[in-house]
């Protein structure tokens, strides 16, 4: 029974991830080979369509702040709003970067173009960081409670700061501009000098500003502003700004070592979500938290106007481009409104149930049709029993496969006649065999559907006892499956504190007690010390039980 054949799920989730990889090596291994052989690095200089790729890159992530904030005035989630608000700070201030390039409408030369890049990923990856901690919904109640009033006041303000800036770099002269436009025409055409350069002083960080790297043959006026500072300029006319101190790189070099830090712990919570349900939706957010960072390394290390600078929009763009494909795509699919919504849920069992598989819900919905209570106590338990397996440190298939399987754990009860299942009184000895049978009707019912392999084991075994006198296979110890000593424990205490048919509902305490009395005899003790945690965690109660040392659960 331990042979686990593989799903669809599983089938096709190794092949998103292979995709994944893939998106995110290619970028990395190109990069590492410009930078190696810069004859491959090639110069393009051109401020217009540079406009173009950050507006196409402020266009999705403002995409996305758009279904984030509609869905947050929906559900009055705090979460939400920071993701609407990250990704509509990053398309601003992307937008901004573009519209303070020297050479568009007569912007010179200025210090914002290599400063704005840093600070909308660093944005993005802030709000990302506050969406994701479940803490923050506790110091937030106001956004969750007036998410179009946390979502305006900031655009508000950070607009106003935007149109500042932009239109300070329209006070420049005009032979400036003229210099900053002549200078891109001189750079593209492969004269040589020493540094790359966006403009005079424009800075990427400590060691790359945009005229500070040493690049064979990409700037000659612009090289002057690596030495010195100053941009030369026809007689008469004054000096442009000049480069960043030491003290502001070291600051940008700081700003993207946190994002890029946040950036990548982000993407793990989200890939750990979508392992658990195969959602697109995650996996893009995954992807665009991981092209967020390597756009950070690009923007770092990259040559200004080479190909390898270049690459960092490319990642951005991809991102986005990707979460605004996914969120569309789903909604075209299913017609679902909030699958933004669901991506930052923080219960693992929302984005398990996000994955289940079609036969399993078709399961599901036959169960709750013809009984209603065993629907009600499938879900209890499978409540419980995720609760237990994530105190026990269950990776993320494992508790998937707990999940499904503890959906389905009564499934073979749609066999048992009404009659039986609610008889008020005692059950015969042959009622109570039939009632035995139901573990494997069950298996059988869910042997039929490949993409439910994975839960026949919960579905066999859940009243296996660790003594060996359980049913159907009398297994024992560690014969039987972890997921299903799980199952049984969280069964058993859904069915003590359920009113049945033929008595009522136990109180919690006196569950509790005669839970602990099956330890190491009905229960695996380590599954029964991870259950009584989480029932002490809800308040529910405490049973007078030892407290040894929790032992290893038997696998």
């Amino acid at each position: 029974m331990g042979l686990r054949v593989r799903s669809d799920f599983t089938a096709r989730r190794r092949g998103m991830s292979l995709l994944a990889i893939v998106a995110l090596a290619t970028p990395i291994f190109l990069f590492v080979i410009l930078r190696s052989f810069p004859g491959l690095d090639k110069v393009f200089m051109s401020a217009n369509f540079h406009l173009v790729v950050v507006s196409a890159i402020a266009a999705c992530a403002v995409g996305i702040a758009l279904i984030a904030g509609v869905a947050a005035g929906r559900s009055r989630d705090a979460a939400l709003v920071f993701v609407a608000l990250g990704c509509l700070a990053l398309g601003m201030i992307m937008l901004a970067h573009g519209l303070v390039t020297p050479g568009v409408a007569g912007v010179g030369p200025n210090g914002w173009v290599g400063r704005l890049p840093n600070f909308a990923i660093a944005a993005f990856a802030l709000s990302q960081l506050m969406a994701v901690l479940p803490v923050t919904r506790r110091f937030a109640p106001v956004v969750a409670r007036h998410p179009w009033l946390s979502l305006t006041i900031p655009t508000v303000i950070l607009t106003l700061a935007l149109g500042s800036v932009v239109m300070s770099t329209r006070n420049g002269s005009p032979t400036q501009a003229t210099a900053a436009a002549t200078a891109t025409e001189d750079d593209a055409s492969g004269s040589t000098g020493t540094g790359d350069s966006y403009g005079a002083g424009n800075s990427y960080g400590a060691g790359n500003s945009y005229g500070a790297e040493a690049e064979p043959g990409v700037s000659d006026e612009h090289s002057h502003t690596a030495t010195t500072g100053t941009t030369p300029t026809a007689a008469g006319d004054e000096p442009a700004p000049s480069g960043p101190t030491s003290t502001e790189n070291a600051m940008i070099d700081l700003l993207r070592l946190l994002a890029g830090a946040t950036l990548i712990g982000v993407g793990f919570v989200h890939w750990r979500r979508w392992r658990l349900s195969n959602d697109a939706v995650v996996l893009a957010l995954a992807l665009a938290c991981w092209l967020g960072a390597e756009a950070l390394m690009s923007l770092r290390f990259g040559a200004v106007w080479r190909i390898s600078w270049w690459d960092y929009h490319a990642l951005l763009l991809m991102g986005f481009g990707s979460a605004v494909y996914a969120v569309v795509a789903g909604f075209l699919r299913t017609r679902e409104k909030d699958s933004l919504q669901h991506a930052f849920r923080h219960d693992p069992l929302d984005h398990i149930a996000r994955g289940y598989p079609e036969a399993l819900r078709t399961l599901v919905a036959a169960v709750e049709a013809r009984d209603s209570y065993t629907s009600g106590h499938s879900h209890r338990v499978t409540e419980t029993a995720a609760a237990i397996g994530q105190r026990l440190g269950l990776p993320s298939d494992e508790l998937r496969r707990l999940v499904w399987g503890a959906e389905l754990h009564d499934i073979g009860k749609i066999g048992i006649p009404d009659h039986i299942i609610h008889k008020p009184g005692s059950l015969t000895t042959e009622e109570r065999l039939l009632v035995q049978e139901h573990p494997v009707i069950g298996w059988e019912i869910a042997r039929q559907a490949r993409s439910l392999n994975e839960v026949l084991e919960v579905v066999r075994h859940h009243h296996e006892r660790i003594d060996g006198a359980g049913y159907p296979d009398g297994l024992a110890s560690d014969e039987i499956p972890l997921n299903a000593r799980i199952v049984a424990v969280a069964d058993v205490w859904d069915a003590l504190t359920s009113n049945r048919a033929y008595r009522p509902a136990f109180e919690a305490d006196r569950a509790l007690e005669i839970m602990a009395e099956g330890r190491g005899t009905q229960f695996d003790p380590a599954c029964l010390e991870a259950f009584f945690d989480y029932i002490e965690s809800k308040g529910l109660g405490s049973a007078s039980r030892p407290k040894p040392k929790p032992e290893p659960a038997l696998r």
